[in-house]
């Protein structure tokens, strides 16, 4: 009798946008574009599950005026997984924010995009 293994598929890390929130000054916003005082404190609440396979995904807040990541974190989920992620900033320029998720493909070990809010 001969053993196979399944292969897995890719993880899918889906953002939750009912739960994903920026929050400052007691008040939750929708990732985007806002005119907020320097020095202001922002706290990025993410809520991501994975709808795929198990596997590394990556979150991330970016900040598309800089083009450039705010807040990064790789992490292993299981099938059906949810999390939540969490990061607190200090406004110090005006920010675009986007929350995208990636994840790691197996094939050329890279990461790709998966979702994006914002």
């Amino acid at each position: 009798m001969t053993w196979y293994l399944k292969p897995y598929g890719l993880p899918k890390p889906k953002i939750n946008r009912d739960y994903t929130r920026l929050i400052w000054n007691g008040k939750h916003y929708a990732p985007g574009t806002y005119n907020i005082l320097k020095g202001t404190s922002i706290t990025a609440s993410i809520s991501i599950k994975n709808e795929g396979d198990p596997g590394k995904v990556r979150v991330v807040i970016w900040d598309s005026y800089e083009n450039k990541a705010i807040f990064s974190r790789d992490m292993d989920m299981s099938a059906g997984q949810s999390t939540d992620v969490s990061h607190t900033f200090t406004m110090d320029r005006n920010y675009a924010i986007k929350i995208i998720t990636y994840y790691l493909d197996p094939a050329d070990n890279t990461y790709k995009k998966y979702d994006e809010y914002g």
